[in-house]
């Protein structure tokens, strides 16, 4: 077996670890499960259980999902085929250039990150900078937002992103009497790819 695994009752039982573990350009499969987050400060490509497979999947046994944050730090990183619920977001470590992160095939289930109006720049896809510094080149495929807070949640906030491209996904959004939903934002410092 090619790449460092992730699972129960193997050598790496969370995603740090294994990051810890690996080298620049490796690939970590992470087995169906549920996990916490991790900050990525390598380039790695990250494989859940679902990578280049059907979202259809709705079985969480045969998922990888996680709980808190996936936090990307490095240049060239790939998270494919994953769940985050709850809490959990995708999104940069802020304070430093980051080029070429890539989200595909994974999903936002059961999100609660933004539910309040007070929170009017979080969210389950969350890519912003400081203005010194910018992401380059993020990529977000075939990944869908599914089942998200009440209240006032935002399904992505984008800030100091130089070549946005989103294709192939689905977004579904929630309006509540006296609320809305704030879909996709991005501030005037992002372009798109």
């Amino acid at each position: 077996r090619e790449g460092i695994y992730v699972g129960e009752n193997l050598t790496h039982t969370t995603l740090q670890s294994a990051i810890s573990a690996a080298t620049s350009g490796s690939t970590i499969i992470v087995m169906p499960g549920t996990y916490e987050g991790a900050t990525i400060n390598k380039s790695l490509t990250i494989k859940g259980y679902n990578a280049l497979k059907n979202l259809e999947i709705t079985d969480e046994s045969l998922q990888s999902v996680f709980t808190s944050d996936l936090i990307i730090a490095a240049n060239n990183v790939t998270i494919s085929g994953v769940v985050i619920t709850g809490t959990a977001k995708f999104m940069n470590k802020t304070g430093m250039n980051i080029a070429n992160p890539t989200i595909k095939y994974s999903i936002v289930r059961n999100s609660t990150v933004n539910p309040t109006s007070s929170d009017n720049n979080i969210a389950p896809f969350n890519f912003t900078n400081t203005s010194s510094y910018s992401i380059s080149n993020l990529t977000i495929t075939d990944c869908r937002i599914e089942q998200i807070a009440s209240g006032r949640p935002m399904i992505a906030y984008f800030s100091q992103v130089n070549g946005l491209t989103i294709k192939n996904s689905e977004f579904y959004g929630r309006k509540t009497l006296g609320n809305y939903n704030d879909g996709i934002k991005t501030n005037n410092a992002t372009t798109y790819g």
